[in-house]
């Protein structure tokens, strides 16, 4: 069984995005000279944001605005006049980790580029895919509204941009201390080291200029090494992987797959042996059924041991006395490469 979408819990006037998901309302500034609408990033993420907005029935979205740690961007210029607004985010495949998502909502939908979708509760375009949009609800106090994205944390901004470069180079190997968005000795020598490797010519964390420097180098670090899974269905698609680490080999999942969307879910760079997976498509109602009227699984003949909620596992012996469930897994002989791409697609 595929483990649940989502966990939503409450906080007044924040969406928090990462580990403690939370609905809020738009907090409204008092800024009568202008009438956007800002979404504000508040945590120690990059943040990738799509808004919808509706107006006499009809709903549009528009994505993918990236919005820097500490940062604001805006994404709807003049009054808020429509009659609904709608948010949706997601943090990019780069970070080592699974954002949560709202477990309810308006679906709309999104693309895995940069769109606008003038229809969007319909995706007639197969590069779509649909996603659950929170609406948002402006208060009328004043002309100017933000919408803040929060962690559990609670950083103010300066500390969210800190917090953020902390967090990228301790990704790139430099040891920046904790991701605490406070200036210490190990992040100012971070900052300072990294500065002087890439030929950046500040260390001011709120700087874009550096976290420009900061994300190509890991983007650059992180290509030709590791595991990429790709999403070439129509369908939502949950993932478990099986990777050799030190002699054992680990299942790990669930990993949840839009879309036309990737995931790299492993980092570092594979041993050269072979890899496992192991997939499913689903929907509302549960396991897609294809024209042959079976379930549409991507699977193989090597039994691990996996679990309905998230899982790490590298004893694959007696699963079920264990409490765990043996599932079929493909094996993928590597042939000594040091990195791969799993694409999931429909018979044709």
């Amino acid at each position: 069984m595929m483990p649940g979408a989502s966990r939503t819990g409450g906080a007044a006037g924040k969406i928090a995005i990462v580990m403690a998901l939370a609905l809020g309302a738009m907090l409204a500034a008092a800024d009568a000279a202008r009438a956007d609408y800002r979404l504000c990033n508040e945590t120690s993420y990059v943040v990738n944001a799509a808004i919808g907005v509706e107006a006499g029935g009809a709903v549009a979205t528009r994505g993918w605005f990236e919005i820097l740690p500490g940062r604001c961007r805006v994404v709807v210029e003049g009054p808020l006049d429509a009659d609904k607004y709608y948010f949706y985010s997601r943090v990019p495949n780069y970070y080592d980790i699974t954002v949560t998502r709202f477990e309810s909502g308006t679906r709309l939908c999104v693309g895995s580029s940069d769109f606008l979708i003038s229809n969007a509760t319909e995706c007639s375009d197969p590069s779509h895919r649909l996603e659950r949009f929170i609406e948002v609800q402006p208060k009328s106090r004043g002309a100017d509204w933000e919408l803040a994205l929060a962690e559990e944390a609670e950083f103010d901004r300066e500390q969210a941009a800190l917090a953020g470069a902390q967090r990228l180079l301790g990704m790139l190997g430099y040891d920046a201390g904790r991701i605490d968005g406070v200036a210490g000795e190990l992040t100012n020598a971070a900052l300072t080291a990294f500065a002087a490797a890439s030929r950046v010519e500040t260390t001011d964390a709120a700087s874009a200029e550096l976290y420009r420097a900061l994300l190509a180098e890991l983007k650059a670090k992180q290509a030709g090494v590791g595991l990429q899974v790709c999403n070439e269905t129509r369908h939502l698609v949950w993932t478990a992987l099986g990777i050799p680490e030190s002699g054992e080999l680990v299942s790990r999942g669930w990993y949840r797959i839009g879309t036309g969307e990737c995931l790299r879910p492993y980092k570092k760079a594979l041993d050269g042996s072979a890899i496992y997976s192991f997939g499913e498509a689903v929907d509302e109602n549960g396991p897609i059924i294809s024209a042959d009227n079976i379930p549409l699984i991507w699977d193989g003949d090597t039994l691990l041991c996996t679990q309905s909620t998230r899982f790490n596992i590298d004893d694959h012996e007696q699963c079920e006395a264990k409490g765990m469930t043996p599932t079929r897994f493909r094996k993928i002989e590597l042939g000594g490469a040091r990195s791969w791409t799993i694409r999931y697609t429909e018979p044709r």
